[in-house]
């Protein structure tokens, strides 16, 4: 790539703020190092797929959504960072963890075995609260999301940030043993069953009608799909075409009776998308999808199946029973005055009030 593209934000210089906290220099990225920060992200503990910048990219482009690294370095390596969405409305400037984007939180370069913890987490306070300065001073509120993994965070306590638990559920894809183990009677009974019936599985890339599938699915639960069917069909072309994701469904003859699209993130594989058809009989395609695509990845050499989200308490039973293991992480808020806090929840419950009123 020679040239920057529309959707990233730069500064016309591209320090941020001359910082020099032991030789930290706080940055957004300029366009030239975002190779140096896509093998940071590599090679940190909470990096994933979600932040490189390909992924980054292909939301920005479709959602129009500008995008930042900020990044702190030392003698030019990348010690730390964070990708930020900012926006501004009615004279409030925020950045929040968008829809989609279920990983996006502070990365931190993995830190040296040959030093003493008590070095390793001085210089992880110092990343962290650097990066915290930063979206303190420029936001009037952020939300970012923080890996189960992060030593440190007692920062954002100090600072009275927010804190929103959330779940997620993930599947180990051991070679060694047999997944269906894992899972109660009743669960294997239907994957035989679907096993048993005409159905195929197969590769499956119409995102018009992978986009139909979901809207059930969200209707079933009485409530709108976060997005509009153009903005998925063209983020869903945008990964295909990058062979960013793959999709997969259940057939009966044409017919899809479950989809799911995946993000591959070796030795990760993430569900983004699924959806199933509700007004077909077969009311078992989808976990047998679900048991396909485990099935697949595990083949391929594939350690952990990410099924995204566990909040809700009948899907995350229907998960947990597939063999799913519950893993936490912690939305951060910071909110520069309480008056803002209220408008915020005020709006948030005003979003989802429309998105109920089917």
């Amino acid at each position: 790539m020679s040239r920057k593209p529309s959707w990233l934000n730069l500064p016309k210089t591209d320090n941020v703020a001359d910082v020099a906290k032991a030789n930290f220099q706080l940055q957004i990225l300029p366009f030239p190092k975002w190779d140096q920060w896509d093998q940071f992200v590599k090679g940190s503990r909470q990096g994933t797929i979600f932040q490189t910048t390909a992924y980054i990219q292909a939301f920005a482009e479709a959602f129009q959504r500008p995008a930042e690294i900020l990044a702190v370095l030392r003698d030019q390596e990348i010690m730390g960072g964070i990708v930020i969405f900012p926006k501004s409305r009615n004279g409030l400037e925020y950045a929040t963890s968008p829809y989609l984007i279920p990983y996006n939180g502070i990365i931190l370069r993995d830190s040296s075995t040959d030093w003493s913890y008590y070095k390793s987490l001085k210089e992880e306070q110092k990343i962290i609260m650097l990066l915290q300065d930063e979206l303190e001073k420029r936001f009037h509120y952020c939300e970012i999301s923080l890996a189960n993994d992060l030593t440190d965070i007692r920062s954002f306590v100090w600072r009275n940030w927010e804190f929103i638990p959330e779940y997620t559920a993930y599947i180990p894809l051991r070679i060694d043993s047999d997944p269906m183990n894992d899972m109660p009677h009743n669960q294997r009974r239907h994957i035989r069953k679907s096993e048993k019936e005409n159905s195929s599985f197969r590769e499956f890339t119409d995102s018009g009608l992978c986009y139909d599938l979901m809207a059930q699915s969200y209707r079933h639960h009485r409530i709108r799909p976060p997005i509009k069917k153009t903005e998925f069909e063209n983020f869903a072309k945008i990964l295909l075409e990058r062979k960013l994701s793959a999709g997969y469904a259940i057939m009966k003859g044409a017919k899809p009776l479950a989809f799911m699209m995946v993000i591959e993130d070796k030795p990760q594989v993430y569900a983004l998308f699924s959806g199933k058809n509700f007004e077909h009989e077969h009311s078992g395609a989808e976990l047998y999808l679900h048991w396909r695509i485990l099935q697949l990845y595990r083949e391929k050499g594939y350690e952990s199946f990410d099924l995204l989200g566990a909040m809700s308490l009948s899907i995350s039973r229907v998960k947990i029973e597939l063999g799913g293991i519950l893993k936490r992480r912690d939305f951060a808020r910071f909110y520069r005055y309480r008056i803002i806090r209220l408008l915020f929840k005020i709006q948030t419950f005003r979003e989802m009030k429309k998105r109920r009123n089917l």
